[in-house]
């Protein structure tokens, strides 16, 4: 997948792992099914998830990754109204993984489907209240510009323009290219 992607297999993330949880059983250790493309995750028995880095990378720059990632999720775990993963340990290297990774509890759960979610009016107002409140918290003059997954919408209208595209017969494509119109010409001109 990536250029340079290191390996890691169930043995390696049940060895480091052993590092944190040192009596660990084997079959408490499993891969998690993701389509993501940063992390390895497994699953740590019930309780917690590991997340191991794909892409070798300079160790220090990940470790100010991972204690930044811990910090915001401990904020976070403050002002949101849903049960979020919270931060356990921040786990070393060791000569058959060459980056720190991090441990944090797993939240029982699923992504979010038109077929798997019971009811979507408490979906929706659940998600609402989220909103809400994270509107609501204090940044403390924090802003964020990256790019990627965040940042100037604008840098995204080719992106939603074609999800959008595919999305025709399934979502109210009209109204939310709309929306997306709206919100990313205020980011344009904001005043």
């Amino acid at each position: 997948m990536h250029e340079n992607q290191l390996s890691l297999g169930r043995s390696d993330a049940l060895r480091l792992l052993r590092g944190v949880f040192p009596s660990i059983d084997e079959d408490q250790v499993a891969a998690v099914e993701s389509t993501g493309t940063v992390n390895y995750l497994y699953r740590v028995g019930v309780r917690y998830a590991a997340r191991f880095p794909m892409q070798s990378q300079d160790p220090a720059r990940i470790r100010a990754t991972l204690v930044a990632e811990h910090a915001a999720m401990r904020e976070f775990a403050t002002i949101s109204t849903l049960p979020c993963p919270l931060p356990v340990v921040i786990g070393e290297p060791d000569e058959g993984y060459p980056l720190p990774w991090s441990v944090q509890t797993w939240i029982e759960g699923g992504i979010a489907t038109p077929h798997s979610v019971a009811s979507w009016r408490a979906f929706v107002e659940d998600l609402t209240t989220l909103i809400v409140s994270l509107r609501a918290a204090d940044t403390r003059g924090r802003t964020f510009s990256g790019d990627g997954r965040g940042g100037e919408l604008t840098a995204h209208d080719e992106w939603i323009a074609y999800c959008l595209q595919l999305s025709d017969g399934l979502l109210p494509v009209d109204r939310l290219r709309r929306a997306w119109s709206s919100l990313s010409s205020r980011q344009r001109d904001p005043h």
